[in-house]
């Protein structure tokens, strides 16, 4: 059996629509009434890690684990607050006078 879906409907039930596919029906997904894909199933291969198979394509610098001189804070968790407020050069809302030794605009 051949279905032709809509878009809009086949994002409700594509569940069912992946099943129909695996059981030898054609779907058809189309979009502004033209045809866009079709399910079509496929065995996956059977994947298996492989030991050892990254070896030489991660580098770690010697000194990662050592302390940060530019974080005076103790807190984990404010620390991350000022790194993300860093990287995406957001102001942070708080009282905190540790925060006010960064350079982050803050609210406050």
């Amino acid at each position: 059996m051949i279905h032709q879906i809509d878009y809009e409907e086949a994002k409700i039930s594509l569940y069912d629509l992946i099943e129909a596919a695996i059981n030898g029906e054609k779907i058809f997904i189309k979009k502004n009434n033209n045809f866009g894909v079709q399910l079509v199933p496929r065995k996956l291969p059977n994947l298996k890690r492989k030991f050892g198979s990254a070896k030489g394509l991660i580098e770690i610098a010697d000194d990662f684990d050592a302390p940060l001189d530019d974080f005076h804070h103790r807190d984990p968790f404010d620390r991350l607050i000022i790194a993300q407020a860093q990287v995406e050069q957001l102001p942070v809302i708080g009282k905190d006078s540790a925060f006010s030794t960064y350079k982050i605009q803050q609210i406050w």
